[in-house]
């Protein structure tokens, strides 16, 4: 570790509340930061009772993301009654490891950008970090019977069955969310994504013939101008994402010429932000 990482670890762990800060938890005191610091840095157990709205999951999402950078080797576990209480707390690790400053540490540390690059409801990983896992093993389940219970073969037989199948089943899922979103999907997934949105093959400039990646990029582009909020103000964003260099000008004869960097096809033009009874030139 180099002398300006160490000594910007050295500040991180004299005063953590200040990373809190940075990444917007402005209302973060001393208090806060000796939580942080428990968490990160001590090796006893620590129990955390505070009444609500005293930044406790805020602490924790900073404990999390400070544990997952300057401790990549490390796995974390982390357990909660149900799972939209994971999901916001692996949202939140996922929005400040993002952050301008956890960028930062990650390339004053490591000399590299930080990318996340593994993201769900169950687990969180980065390009260089171990991550973080929010899934329960069979054994995690299974310990959660009473002593009476586990004594019972049968009914700890049956159980470990059942959540086998309920585990192989939840395993699959972030595959099958992965292979039907539009950047990855092909064939027969890619025309179900689009059939679904009310679009089809033979929506695109080449018909029926369109190749995969043709009507992918017209899918996604017919995405960002569903994402249009109708106003004047918002056209040269919604241009620049259809099209780089392209905008919308308005005539002010009830019609639109739609222009960009090199020739637009017929086609393209039309997925431009263009109100109802407007014609485009």
């Amino acid at each position: 570790m180099t002398p300006e990482a160490a000594a910007m670890v050295r500040k991180i762990r004299a005063r953590p509340e200040k990373v809190g800060h940075q990444i917007g938890f402005t209302d973060m005191v001393k208090l806060h930061g000796d939580w942080i610091r428990t968490m990160v840095w001590e090796d006893k157990d620590f129990t955390l009772q505070a009444h609500r709205g005293s930044y406790k999951s805020s602490c924790l999402a900073v404990a999390i993301s400070l544990i997952l950078v300057l401790f990549p080797s490390r796995n974390i576990i982390f357990l909660r009654k149900t799972d939209s209480d994971v999901a916001e707390m692996m949202g939140m690790v996922a929005k400040i490891l993002r952050s301008n400053f956890m960028i930062k540490l990650v390339k004053v540390v490591y000399g590299q950008d930080l990318k996340v690059e593994g993201e769900s409801m169950n687990h969180l990983s980065t390009n260089h970090l171990q991550g973080l896992r929010c899934r329960m093993t069979l054994n995690d389940y299974l310990s959660l019977f009473p002593g009476a219970s586990r004594d019972r073969e049968k009914l700890m037989a049956l159980a470990e069955a059942v959540l086998r199948q309920a585990m192989d089943l939840q395993a699959v899922i972030p595959d099958i969310q992965a292979a039907f979103k539009p950047d990855n999907a092909s064939g027969e997934q890619l025309d179900m994504i689009g059939e679904s949105l009310g679009l089809s093959r033979l929506d695109t400039s080449a018909g029926a013939a369109a190749t995969d990646e043709e009507y992918r990029d017209y899918i996604k582009k017919k995405l960002i101008l569903w994402s249009w909020d109708g106003t004047n103000k918002s056209v040269p964003v919604i241009s620049e994402r259809l099209r780089q260099g392209s905008f919308v000008k308005d005539n002010l004869n009830g019609t639109v010429t739609v222009t960009g960097a090199g020739t637009l096809p017929a086609a393209l033009k039309k997925l431009f932000p263009v109100p109802a009874g407007i014609r485009t030139d």
